[in-house]
């Protein structure tokens, strides 16, 4: 688990995630974007929040432009999901069909 001062690298967490399947499942998701949003009780991550997390305003926005799917400048779970879903199927190497969370 993370310290509250410890900084975390989006693509490094994804990549530190082996097993897909288990990676997919719709409650492992959920408790990864619930840790970034721990300090907040809004149902999702803003820029701020990003700056906050990682540490730097270029980071934050680069990290929100990867994570904002739907464009509203918020990071919903829908989102995250949907990032993590990419970045999955990227690192797999499969451009076609979206990889659903279970």
């Amino acid at each position: 688990s993370l310290a509250d001062e410890d900084e975390l690298n989006y693509r490094d967490f994804l990549a530190a995630t082996i097993d897909r399947s288990l990676a997919m499942r719709e409650d492992n998701v959920k408790r990864a974007f619930d840790h970034f949003r721990h300090h907040t009780d809004a149902h999702y991550l803003t820029e701020e929040d990003l700056k906050e997390i990682f540490g730097a305003d270029a980071h934050a926005r680069d990290v929100m432009e990867l994570l904002d799917h739907d464009g509203d400048g918020k990071v919903s779970f829908e989102d995250f999901r949907h990032a993590i879903a990419e970045s999955l199927q990227e690192a797999d190497g499969d451009n076609g069909g979206d990889q659903e969370v279970k």
